[in-house]
Order: C-alpha cells, then structure tokens, then sequence
C-alpha cells in the first residue's frame, strides 16, 4: 500500500506520511488537535510527528496554536493551502487505490471490509 500511495502522490508535493497527517487533520475538530494525539492517529513516534509537524508548518500547510482550555499545551489544525494540496491529491489517490482493489471478488471484497471493521473496533477500543 505504501508503495502504490507513493506512486500516486507523485507531482502532489505531498508523501505518504504528508498526506496521512492532512487526511487526520481534515477528519479532526476544526480547532486542531494535539500532537500527541496526532502522533497516535498516523502511526509515528512523539519524535517523529514533531519533526513532520515542522516540516508542514514551514511549508505553511498546518498551523500550530495555543490550546484554549489548557494555554501550556499546543493544536495542531490544517491550514486552506493545505486542505487545497490535499484536494488535489486524493483524486489520483483514490484512483488508484480504485484500480488496486477492481480485480478483487465480491468475496475478497467482503471479506476486506469485514477486516477493516474489526481492526478499525478494535483500534477504537484501544484508545
């Protein structure tokens, strides 16, 4: 999967850990959320979500801000260039991954789904 979002992101000025960091944030409160929870959500390290964070914040697509109930602690939120670059990318992303899963049966099909649920449960369990 990595691979085949690689390959679709191409020409986006996004990667695949860009894209899924503007995805999180798009599905997130308006307001932002922490980096910490942030760093849960993509799957990175504390280290490594801080140092993506900066990396998109000087490319100005998120923003950081003071969080309002707790004025020592951070949000993170998408900025409009980056909800822009990610409207741009999910069309070719979505294609391909539309093109990935055509030669699957019904059968496979349902089975994925079926999968995907539980995990997605079982995530949501955890957290």
């Amino acid at each position: 999967m990595t691979r085949l979002t690689e390959v679709s992101l191409r020409g986006t000025q996004l990667d695949p850990s860009d894209y899924d960091v503007l995805v999180t944030l798009a599905q997130a409160p308006a307001e932002g959320v922490r980096p910490s929870e942030l760093a849960e959500r993509v799957l990175l390290t504390k280290s490594g979500i801080t140092r993506l964070v900066d990396r998109l914040v000087e490319r100005g697509l998120i923003e950081r801000h003071v969080c309002p109930s707790d004025r020592r602690g951070q949000l993170v939120a998408l900025t409009p260039r980056g909800r822009h670059l990610l409207r741009r990318a999910a069309p070719g992303l979505l294609r391909a991954l539309g093109k990935a899963l055509g030669s699957l049966s019904d059968t496979e099909l349902t089975a994925l789904k079926r999968s995907s649920e539980r995990i997605l449960g079982a995530a949501a369990t955890r957290t």
